[in-house]
């Protein structure tokens, strides 16, 4: 993900309390600067924890942050820094009222297959959202 109009750190201040939901299981892979913005990757530290993905049979367990996980971030992010433009290989939010209105789509796409099917929201053991 690219992040643009935001800087280090609220960034930083957005995944500590997003994390607040998650048991401080979200962690940045990698955050680093890239033009005008920050190019990072959301993870866990335990793929059995809370904001884990599932892998695309429903199954598997991944270190990867799930939909919820991202979700979270970016609503404490946009909380934090409104004018933020974030882009991601699921979605462009060019502000706190576009991610707002469009956020929950995110989650309705298929990430599965054809013949298996699974939503983007559904890939993770997350209950409360």
């Amino acid at each position: 993900m690219i992040i643009r109009n935001a800087s280090l750190p609220l960034i930083d201040a957005a995944l500590v309390n997003a994390n607040s939901n998650f048991d401080n299981n979200i962690i940045f892979k990698r955050i680093e600067k890239e033009g005008r913005g920050f190019r990072l990757t959301l993870r866990v530290k335990n793929s059995r924890g809370k904001g884990a993905k599932l892998g695309f049979d429903g199954k598997r367990h991944t270190v990867a942050a799930c939909f919820h996980a991202h979700k979270a971030f970016l609503k404490e992010l946009y909380d934090l820094a409104p004018g933020a433009k974030t882009i991601s290989s699921q979605a462009i939010f060019e502000g706190k009222t576009q991610f707002d209105a469009n956020a929950h789509f995110v989650g309705q796409k298929n990430i599965g297959s054809v013949m298996r099917p699974l939503e983007y929201g559904q890939a993770c053991n997350c209950e409360n959202y």
